[in-house]
């Protein structure tokens, strides 16, 4: 970022300058640059590249987000009722949970139906249930999913999901 050859850490709209190698033989960052900017450079590097949504829209159509699957299959023909909670885990470093943080997806579906699902704000930390899946009719051998997905940005997108079939 300063242009003094050593790699700058950047996170979320924040540059670590690389201050070299400290006492210990670690790689050393902070937000003063070792390396002071020469007049007219551009201080402030916040937005200096702009994401427009052409550019969105390629890196979506080149990177797709996958959603995480646990598969269950029915071992007999019956009816089945899933329960259980839901939760969208609080970030661990006051880093995790960025500008472009969206929070996650969470559903349940049968084969090809989508049975129940659940939209989980970036904020929301609270223990969601699953509701309304009881006397679930099955047959032996059919597959129920259960998914997540990260929305636009899978940064921060830790979340417990314990279904329980009975």
């Amino acid at each position: 970022m300063n242009g003094d050859g050593l790699p700058d850490l950047v996170v979320n709209t924040t540059v670590l300058f690389n201050q070299g190698v400290d006492a210990n033989g670690n790689l050393s960052f902070g937000q003063s640059s070792p390396t002071p900017l020469g007049s007219g450079a551009v201080t402030n590097t916040a937005d200096l590249i702009a994401v427009t949504s052409d550019l969105q829209a390629a890196a979506q159509n080149a990177f797709p987000l996958i959603d995480s699957i646990r598969r269950w299959v029915a071992p007999f023909t019956g009816t089945i009722d899933v329960t259980g909670p839901i939760q969208l885990m609080t970030p661990t470093s006051p880093t995790a949970n960025g500008p472009n943080a969206d929070g996650v997806r969470v559903a349940i579906q049968l084969e090809n139906s989508e049975l129940f699902s659940l939209t989980i704000g970036p904020s929301d930390g609270t223990t969601k249930q699953i509701t309304g899946l009881t006397n679930i009719s099955v047959t032996a051998g059919q597959h129920l999913y259960f998914r997540v997905d990260s929305i636009n940005d899978g940064a921060s997108d830790l979340v417990s999901f314990d279904p329980t079939i009975t």
